[in-house]
């Protein structure tokens, strides 16, 4: 949980240095400009989207053709590169802290909490955000505090207050046993992906 506070308070010093209202998720050029002086470029790379030095200047590219639920979270992981490689931070788990600060750009704090008390339709929400549903089923641990877990095929992922989650092969377990007590969540746009919600 402190990981995830953390990261809420610096994705909210991003915004305001960018003169931007964190209760309200900017569009990922807005943020750009405000903070580079430019926008995302359009190119033929092999990736959802890459940063580079250029000349002094950072530019970010983003793989055309790329879902608009997508872009907005691979724009916002480059930024978190460029932050975090501005304040000198190396770390061996750095990919994962630009996940989790990427994602919190995406989707503010604040602005889930206001669109939550709303709706908790997970579908719903992602549209509503322009957000991939694993985001933001991430987010809802993340920003309510409720135990989440993300089985995906490849990893799993849980975020929220502190809960006794098996290990990674019992979760894969549970995500198809019938007698989970807690709710479970298919997402509709990631068909290999189960989300588990503890009650």
């Amino acid at each position: 949980m402190r990981v995830s506070v953390e990261i809420d308070r610096l994705s909210d010093d991003i915004y305001r240095s960018a003169h931007l209202d964190p209760s309200e998720p900017a569009p990922p050029n807005a943020l750009c400009r405000h903070l580079f002086g430019r926008v995302p470029e359009f190119a033929r790379i092999n990736c959802d989207a890459s940063v580079a030095l250029v000349r002094g200047q950072w530019r970010l590219f983003v793989r055309r053709g790329l879902p608009v639920s997508r872009l907005r979270f691979a724009v916002l992981h480059e930024v978190a590169h460029i932050i975090y490689w501005g304040c000198g931070m190396v770390h061996d788990d750095l990919e994962a802290r630009c996940n989790r600060l990427g994602a919190a750009l995406a989707v503010p704090r604040l602005a889930f909490l206001r669109a939550a008390h709303r709706s908790h339709d997970v579908a719903h929400l992602a549209e509503a955000f322009g957000a991939t549903q694993s985001l933001v089923l991430l987010r809802w641990g993340e920003c309510e505090g409720k135990p989440i877990a993300l089985i995906e095929p490849s990893a799993v992922h849980t975020r929220g207050r502190k809960y006794p989650w098996p290990d990674e092969h019992g979760l894969r377990l549970l995500a198809h046993d019938c007698r989970w007590p807690g709710a479970r969540v298919h997402l509709t746009d990631a068909p290999m992906r189960i989300g588990l919600l503890a009650s």
